[in-house]
C-alpha cells in the first residue's frame, strides 16, 4: 500500500467522524483519486478533492472551505508563485 492510499484512508476516517477534510493532490486528478477511493469502498463520496500544486490556489480553497484537516499529497509537488 502506498502513501497516497494511506493518506486517503486517513482523510476518509477523519471525515466519517464528522469533520471536514480537503485532500489536495499534486500528482493525481480527482478522477484517479476517486477510482482508488471506490476500490477502498469506505471513502465518503463527498470528500473534497483538489488537484493543485500552487500554494496560493490551495490557500484560497483552504480559507473558503475552512476544513478541519488538509492533507497534501505530496508536499514536494507544491510551488509558490
Amino acid at each position: 500500500m502506498g502513501k497516497s492510499t494511506l493518506a486517503l484512508q486517513v482523510a476518509a476516517r477523519v471525515q466519517r467522524q464528522g469533520r471536514r477534510v480537503l485532500y489536495v493532490s499534486g500528482e493525481e486528478s480527482p478522477a484517479q483519486i476517486r477510482l482508488r477511493a471506490d476500490r477502498l469502498e469506505d471513502v465518503p463520496r463527498d470528500l473534497r478533492l483538489l488537484d493543485e500544486t500552487r500554494v496560493e490556489v490551495i490557500t484560497r480553497h483552504w480559507e473558503e472551505l475552512a476544513p478541519d484537516l488538509v492533507l497534501i499529497d505530496s508536499i514536494q509537488t507544491m510551488q509558490c508563485e
